[in-house]
């Protein structure tokens, strides 16, 4: 199963074989599963940044908000809380880094039958 590519400017399908880039206009061909980016920018859904502006893209903004969710409900069981402010939402993720070594050092000290699953 092929992907039907696309240029930026949404010319369909006049690609040639050797290159990917539109027949049509000469911009860069894109999968046609794309969305665009709030800089007007198509984006590949595999792509985690906006070729033009650098954004992440929405997929990965999620992921990472999924991540951070599951990352306070796990801290939140060890008795831990990521402090976070009106100005800085996410944490920084130096701290976040420096509390997942304490937590995995931690579990380390346990006895196996402790560690659960």
């Amino acid at each position: 199963m092929g992907y039907r590519l696309v240029c930026f400017s949404r010319h369909g399908g006049s690609r040639s074989t050797v290159d990917n880039f539109c027949g049509e206009c000469g911009e860069r061909l894109l999968r046609e599963e794309s969305t665009q980016c709030n800089c007007g920018h198509l984006v590949g859904l595999s792509d985690n940044f906006c070729p033009g502006c650098g954004e992440k893209t929405i997929k990965e903004a999620e992921e990472m908000r999924k991540n951070s969710a599951r990352l306070d409900d796990i801290l939140k069981r060890w008795g831990y809380s990521i402090p976070r402010t009106e100005d800085d939402p996410q944490a920084p993720i130096e701290k976040v880094k420096q509390l997942v070594r304490e937590l995995k050092e931690f579990i380390a000290t346990l006895p196996p039958a402790s560690q659960g699953r």
